[in-house]
């Protein structure tokens, strides 16, 4: 099956790989890839969007906005990649960029 989603030629090698390993532990697979999202559910893979999953833990204070963020840093330095929503999930709901942190 993984090679079969690899030569659609629409998802990475490691998007097609892990979408089929969570199909087979029953994991939830977590993207920003909307692509990745949908094959993912055309194959019975529970999914969840990365954005709607940092608002959650916003949202119920799972973690404090300085920890949220330095996850976030941390994600974008080590997948080399840059969260274009970022910005949103912190101006919601009254938490400004330049607030300061305790």
């Amino acid at each position: 099956m993984y090679e079969a989603l690899r030569l659609r030629g629409r998802l990475s090698a490691a998007d097609a790989e892990m979408i089929m390993v969570c199909k087979q532990r029953g994991w939830l697979y977590i993207t920003m890839d909307k692509v990745a999202l949908r094959v993912a559910n055309t194959l019975s893979v529970e999914t969840a969007d990365l954005q709607t999953l940092l608002e959650a833990i916003k949202r119920k204070e799972l973690l404090d906005r300085e920890q949220l963020r330095t996850l976030i840093d941390r994600m974008e330095q080590e997948e080399r990649t840059h969260l274009p929503y970022k910005d949103s999930i912190f101006f919601r709901r009254g938490i400004r960029r330049d607030e300061k942190l305790l």
